[in-house]
């Protein structure tokens, strides 16, 4: 993607893929998703299996990270990030872990 950004003239982290969503698209959908799913299942633990595209935009809204540092977020495939997030903000308790791939 980086690749095809350059290519074009454009910031990666503005592309948009044919049919698809620009990261801070994808980032308003996961942000609006996280946020009803967090006062619907209130007190409850919840498993999430995602892309890393929309894992990352979770990480970058939910940690505050400045999205200049995107590309520091890239989840390895198999990669677990474990958060607590309740209404007085969030504890990491793993983030972007492979220990248990042995690799």
């Amino acid at each position: 993607m980086k690749k095809a950004a350059e290519v074009a003239g454009i910031d990666p982290y503005e592309l948009k893929p044919e049919g698809g969503k620009s990261f801070p698209e994808l980032r308003k959908r996961i942000t609006t998703f996280m946020e009803q799913l967090i006062k619907k299942e209130h007190n409850k633990t919840v498993l999430i299996v995602s892309h890393g595209g929309p894992i990352r935009q979770f990480l970058l809204h939910y940690l505050k990270v400045p999205e200049e540092k995107w590309l520091e977020y890239v989840h390895a495939n198999c990669a677990v990030t474990i958060l607590e997030i309740d209404e007085k903000g969030h504890k990491i308790h793993a983030l972007k872990c492979v220990k248990h791939l042995n690799v």
